[in-house]
């Protein structure tokens, strides 16, 4: 199913925000709450030792989700964003360290978005539909009967 591509990219952020197990506080399409779309998500319940991945992961969903949605690929290397999430995530300085760390997550993130297609287009049909919704409500998305 073919969706507006900001609706899959968010619909990215939540599902592999979910999968690693950090909390859906709520999703914004129409820009009411803050001035662009957004999927907020808590890394409270992931462990701490594996927040920077539970983080890096979730960024790199978004832009991953996007590419796949339009047939295309994601050129993480020429984000800068990732290259500034990959640095808080990892603190470490060593561009080349970072980057074969980036190529490891981008890897399992494409294979998680993979594995749950369906929970994507679910996600995005829901935020296409109401726009804004809470935490449950994305997590009702989800996990419902297919």
């Amino acid at each position: 199913m073919k969706h507006d591509p900001i609706i899959y990219h968010e619909a990215g952020h939540a599902v592999v925000g979910w999968h690693v197990g950090m909390r859906l506080v709520f999703a914004d399409m129409t820009g009411l709450t803050v001035p662009c779309p957004v999927v907020g998500l808590d890394c409270g319940p992931v462990a701490a030792p594996e927040r920077p991945r539970a983080r890096a992961l979730a960024a790199l969903a978004g832009p991953i989700a996007e590419a796949m949605m339009n047939g295309g690929q994601y050129h993480w290397r020429q984000d800068g964003k990732v290259a500034e999430v990959a640095a808080k995530a990892l603190h470490n300085e060593d561009e080349e360290a970072r980057y074969a760390q980036l190529a490891k997550w981008f890897r399992e993130t494409r294979g998680i978005l993979e594995s749950h297609a369906r929970h994507l287009d679910r996600v995005a049909i829901a935020f296409k539909a109401r726009g804004v919704l809470t935490g449950e409500e994305v997590y009702a998305a989800i996990e419902g009967p297919f």
